[in-house]
């Protein structure tokens, strides 16, 4: 009996300091994803967070970057004036699964937005990119035909889909928009096309 609680005080112990938070994380990211935000520039963000002062530098571009909120488990950085970056811990229950996973989701503020969302593991190892199939966007009211539904539908031919990721929260909301659609278009299309919401289900992402 004591040797069991002994093993399981130990792989507590284990998990436990195997574990990061979102400190850690920001500061053991690889240089290659935000090429002009090393390391150095990384922690001196952290530096003016501890200070208590403005969150803000030039980076490598020189341009502003800006830390806007920092938690255990959620990060929110405007990285520069059109590219936000958003980074949350989510729990994984996967087999063998002992620590959270990392959910990164990038949006490029262009005239229509459009957000990357890709999951990795504690140690910056790409998990994979998580896509949203385009139809789970469209709903056909009961007040429209099929056939004027297939009508409207068939205009969208390019769906770009911005992801929001909200602190303290596992659901990612879903706005999709129509970066080639004419405004008389996205007036008729709008009928038909819905903002989502997808909840972390610790394995991937679903409508809810």
């Amino acid at each position: 009996m004591k040797r069991t609680i002994i093993v399981c005080l130990c792989l507590t112990a284990l998990f436990t300091a195997s574990a990061k938070d979102m400190r850690e994380l920001w500061l053991s990211m690889p240089d290659s994803l935000i090429g002009y935000m090393d390391k150095s520039k990384r922690l001196a963000l952290l530096d003016h967070v501890d200070m208590n002062t403005t969150a803000e530098l030039t980076n490598k571009l020189e341009g502003k970057t800006s830390l806007d909120t920092l938690t255990s488990n959620f990060m929110q950085v405007t990285l520069n004036n059109v590219v936000d970056l958003r980074m949350t811990l989510l729990p994984s229950t996967g087999e063998g699964a002992t620590d959270s996973i990392l959910c990164v989701v990038r949006t490029y503020r262009n005239a229509e937005p459009e957000s990357i969302v890709e999951l990795y593991d504690q140690s910056w190892k790409r998990l994979r990119k998580i896509d949203f199939d385009a139809e789970m966007f469209f709903n056909r009211p009961d007040t429209i035909s099929q056939e004027r539904y297939e009508q409207i539908r068939s205009l969208v031919s390019v769906l770009f889909v911005k992801a929001e990721l909200r602190e303290g929260s596992d659901v990612l909301v879903l706005t999709p928009s129509l970066p080639f659609n004419t405004r008389e278009e996205k007036e008729k299309i709008k009928s038909i096309i819905l903002q989502t919401n997808v909840k972390w289900s610790g394995k991937t992402f679903n409508k809810c």
